[in-house]
């Protein structure tokens, strides 16, 4: 997962949760201070969606669009 820097952004919330996204869904999150991330040991065969948070210095959010890939 990658964006440009954000701006203002002190650290960032990586986040997945298998496709379709519902109210229900829950998003694993992994924590980190740059503004790429690599998950590893998703299990294969599953569509997931990708979403990443920027956070700011007084606790703002700022969400991506929601991204889809299969792992294979």
């Amino acid at each position: 997962m990658q964006i440009s820097r954000v701006k203002g952004a002190r650290s960032y919330l990586y986040q997945w949760t298998p496709n379709p996204v519902t109210s229900e869904s829950i998003w694993q999150s992994i924590p980190g201070t740059r503004c790429k991330k690599t998950i590893k040991s998703l299990p294969l065969g599953v569509n997931y969606a990708f979403r990443m948070v920027a956070i700011g210095s007084r606790n703002q959010l700022l969400y991506t669009n929601i991204l889809s890939r299969y792992i294979s």
